[in-house]
């Protein structure tokens, strides 16, 4: 993720804490969006592709292989 890009998704995640009626960031709010948010930078294999893996399932591995701190 670029830095860039990194601002944008941090300026989202407020936004969505801000919805749900909170001054403040929480895990479930990045995970809530960052599915949507990076679904276009993932290029799948052949064998993904071949395998009907979607980008979502991909992105969920990402996300459960970081430690929430």
């Amino acid at each position: 993720m670029s830095p860039r890009s990194y601002q944008h998704i941090l300026a989202l995640v407020r936004v969505t804490a801000f919805f749900h009626g909170r001054a403040y960031v929480l895990p479930q709010d990045v995970k809530e969006i960052y599915c949507d948010t990076n679904r276009h930078r993932i290029v799948r294999s052949i064998r993904a592709q071949t395998e009907n893996v979607p980008a979502d399932a991909l992105l969920n591995e990402v996300l459960s292989a970081v430690p929430i701190p």
